[in-house]
């Protein structure tokens, strides 16, 4: 297991606008499908609460149950590992009282966090990212930017988007987008359902959601075990009605 790389790629990534705030450290860990696999078949399911348990029984797919897993046992790791403590302490839930998909929440000991974690799996790997930083919402997403397809473009980007992808003739520019349009949506989200087109992502290094500029929103990206890797970093106003529980990351 590793941390991801630092580096990125400047012939996909677009050029980092101004932001007025500094950005905060954000932590990240991607492992190999093959090795969370076997990690899996060594400890079971016991490392899950009873909540993690219903939401598991949820997906039906197999396939989604076991990008679920694979992406909880690697996001339990970094969280227990970035607050001094073991997985069982920790609790990942990402539905809400209706069922609801949303971002994932954490919990330390039946308490809620206000740290912000995003999950993303592909075929070979997953990949996490956490910020202990009240106020700040992270995204990832991971993406085969050698199979990116063009009909994705049809569909579901915006019209100076597509004009961005034509013109630089390329499929990474396309997985780019792409990755980054789920980045940010997995940081913005209310839970709403993912719309692609309210979501630009402009040559310039400019995101807009819903036609309006997202002013404290950085993007990164970088490549890891053939996956393209995008991470959303966005500001969002602190509720003065928080019942979050605060404790250092290490």
């Amino acid at each position: 297991m590793s941390s991801t790389p630092a580096s990125t790629m400047p012939q996909v990534a677009a050029a980092a606008p101004r932001v007025s705030w500094q950005p905060p450290r954000v932590l990240r860990r991607y492992c190999a499908a093959a090795r969370l696999d076997g990690m899996l078949g060594e400890v079971g399911q016991s490392w899950l609460s009873r909540r993690e348990q219903d939401e598991l029984a949820a997906w039906r797919d197999e396939g989604r149950r076991r990008g679920w897993l694979l992406g909880r046992v690697l996001g339990k790791q970094l969280l227990a590992a970035a607050a001094g403590t073991s997985i069982e302490s920790i609790e990942i839930l990402s539905r809400d009282e209706q069922g609801r998909v949303n971002r994932p929440r954490v919990w330390h000991d039946g308490k809620p966090l206000a740290w912000s974690l995003s999950i993303s799996h592909a075929d070979h790997g997953a990949l996490v990212a956490l910020t202990p930083y009240e106020g700040v919402t992270i995204g990832v997403d991971l993406t085969d930017r050698d199979t990116f397809s063009p009909r994705i473009v049809d569909l579901w980007f915006t019209p100076a988007e597509k004009a961005w992808y034509r013109d630089a003739g390329a499929a990474h520019i396309g997985a780019y987008i792409w990755a980054a349009k789920e980045a940010i949506y997995k940081a913005t989200s209310a839970g709403e359902s993912f719309a692609p087109r309210d979501i630009e992502i402009r040559p310039d290094g400019q995101c807009h959601h819903r036609n309006l500029p997202l002013a404290n929103c950085q993007l990164k990206s970088w490549t890891v075990d053939g996956h393209l890797a995008v991470l959303a970093i966005v500001r969002s106003p602190v509720s003065s009605n928080s019942t979050t529980t605060t404790i250092h990351c290490r």
